[in-house]
């Protein structure tokens, strides 16, 4: 989902920051929608569901992640 808030924000307009109303906006979201952009051991995450340790931003998606399954996608430079 684009950034609707601001629309020149990181990732291609994608990411959501972490204070403000853009975190109000993604606290609003449905849990299994939110993905957190994490840095964890000097590598680049993104990881399902809403953290506050370690976040960068927040992405939120259309389609709810399945019940039970937590996924990280470690990002390359």
């Amino acid at each position: 989902m684009k950034n609707h808030i601001d629309t020149n924000s990181a990732c291609e307009g994608m990411m959501f920051e972490t204070y403000g109303k853009e975190l109000e906006f993604v606290q609003q979201q449905d849990p299994k929608c939110v993905w957190t952009y994490i840095e964890e051991d000097g590598e680049l995450c993104v990881v399902s569901g809403f953290r506050v340790v370690d976040r960068i931003g927040y992405f939120v998606t259309e389609v709810a992640l399945n019940e039970g399954r937590v996924v990280v996608k470690v990002l390359e430079d």
